[in-house]
């Protein structure tokens, strides 16, 4: 029952919609299934100089950090897959009271994401990308929303990837320091 449903969520697609806006210094992850149920919304907000978050519209907690370890982890790195994102959407709103800077901003952001779009890792289907330039308010607004489908197999096999080379390497296996290196080679 369950392979049925995960086959039938991923030929439809999950829908993830990202926003940022400087003006109320926040941040908005929705994860939507089957076209309207949201599995997951996140919010980050900067509250006194303090992260703040929220899960599905949640209290907001203060985001605490353990402190660092003195442990030092090399973390084995696998190369991105190539992903496919669909109805891909890109509003980017950007200004600041100097017009000639909004309009160098703006154009590079435009630029990036043109670049972005025929780059070989990420392939954009059926997407808009739009750079709106404000002139004279200070204001950077970024709106994402794209549809993932199998690309998102690939993604979770990209994430298992980094967490089992990060334990392979704090547990040192497969490394040179298992193998015996104390036999003699005769003729």
């Amino acid at each position: 029952m369950i392979t049925i449903f995960l086959i039938i969520m991923l030929c439809i697609g999950v829908r993830v919609k990202l926003s940022y806006g400087m003006e109320e210094s926040y941040f908005s992850l929705n994860v939507i299934i089957f076209g309207g149920i949201y599995v997951l919304r996140l919010r980050l907000k900067i509250v006194d100089g303090f992260l703040h978050f929220s899960i599905n519209n949640g209290r907001m907690k203060r985001v605490t950090l353990p402190p660092p370890s003195k442990e030092k982890f090399d973390i084995i790195m696998p190369s991105f897959p190539k992903i496919t994102l669909h109805n891909a959407r890109i509003y980017v709103r950007f200004g600041v009271e100097n017009a000639i800077t909004s309009s160098v901003v703006s154009n590079t952001i435009t630029l990036i994401l043109l670049y972005l779009r025929h780059s070989d890792k990420i392939v954009l289907k059926d997407s808009s990308l739009n750079v709106v330039t404000d002139f004279g308010d200070d204001v950077l607004k970024l709106n994402i929303d794209f549809t993932l489908k199998f690309a998102l197999v690939k993604i979770i096999f990209f994430v298992l990837r980094i967490i089992i080379g990060k334990r392979k390497k704090r547990g040192n296996y497969g490394t040179q320091s298992d193998r015996r290196t104390d036999v003699e080679y005769t003729r």
